[in-house]
C-alpha cells in the first residue's frame, strides 16, 4: 500500500501532467487564433520623412495594435520583407488604395479591419 506520501506526489505529478496538457491545447489554439494585422500607409511625399524615396509603409503589428516593424516599399509587384518576416501578397495591394498621408488597419489578406 502506498504511503500518504507517495499517494500526495502522484497526485502532483498528476496534476501537473494535467496542466502540461492543458497548456499544450491552449498553445495550439492560439497558434490558430493568432492573426496578422498591419498598418499600411500610403506616405504624403509632402512630409519631410526620409523613407529613401519609397511611396508606401507597412508597419507589422503585435496582438495589441503596436509596431514591432516597418517597412518601406514602392513596387508593389516586389515581395517585401520586414524583420525577417514576409509580407503576405494581400497587404501590399491595400496601401495603394489609400490617399496620400492616410493608411488602414488591414489583416492578411489585405482586408480593411477596425482598429483597436
Amino acid at each position: 500500500m502506498a504511503s500518504g506520501k507517495q499517494h500526495q506526489r502522484r497526485r502532483t505529478i498528476f496534476r501537473q501532467a494535467r496542466h502540461s496538457e492543458q497548456l499544450a491545447q491552449t498553445a495550439h489554439i492560439d497558434h490558430y487564433n493568432h492573426r496578422q494585422w498591419y498598418f499600411v500607409v500610403h506616405l504624403d511625399p509632402q512630409q519631410s520623412v526620409d523613407t529613401d524615396s519609397h511611396s508606401y509603409e507597412v508597419q507589422v503589428l503585435d496582438q495589441q495594435g503596436r509596431a514591432v516593424a516597418v517597412g518601406y516599399f514602392t513596387d508593389p509587384d516586389a515581395p517585401l520583407t520586414v524583420a525577417q518576416q514576409l509580407i503576405p501578397t494581400g497587404v501590399l495591394p491595400a496601401a495603394l488604395r489609400q490617399l496620400p498621408g492616410q493608411g488602414d488597419y488591414v489583416n492578411e489578406a489585405g482586408e480593411s479591419i477596425p482598429p483597436w
